[in-house]
């Protein structure tokens, strides 16, 4: 009895190759918050933060998050997954946005989904490089000061 077991553990498996499928990672920043997209062959699955996109109550913001796949035709063989942290909701939403937007020029490699893109919105491709603008002494913010009284 033991030999036999032995033997069967012994064994060794045949491993089953897929096919290599195409991955594509970006990343898109608004603000404070950073987003990073990862853009595969699927069944068409978009999650953030391991949340289904379907799962955000605000129809603007998930209208947002939705926008760069208008530019592709046919989306039901992707899967996007982004982990986005930092910043606000809305500030989040615009970096997912930008980093799916990214992911998708990158992943079909092509120039007319490029073209059209910047097209419609720059964002949708380019980060915005405003920062916010750091506080400076004898004041309460970066430009308010103290307002002086001669008497």
């Amino acid at each position: 009895m033991k030999d036999e077991k032995s033997k069967k553990s012994t064994r060794k498996k045949k491993s089953v190759r897929k096919k290599p499928s195409k991955v594509v990672v970006s990343r898109g920043k608004r603000k404070s918050a950073i987003a990073i997209a990862v853009i595969k062959d699927g069944k068409h699955k978009y999650t953030i933060n391991g949340k289904d996109i379907n799962a955000i109550q605000n129809k603007y913001m998930r209208a947002l998050a939705y926008e760069p796949l208008s530019f592709v035709s046919d989306v039901s063989n992707l899967n996007i997954s982004v982990s986005v942290r930092g910043g606000g909701s809305s500030g989040q939403i615009q970096a997912v946005r930008n980093a799916v937007a990214k992911g998708i020029v990158k992943y079909y490699d092509n120039k007319d989904i490029e073209s059209e893109m910047l097209k419609y919105d720059r964002n949708l491709l380019v980060e915005d490089s405003r920062r916010v603008e750091t506080k400076k002494y004898n004041g309460r913010k970066a430009r308010a000061r103290r307002q002086k009284s001669y008497r």
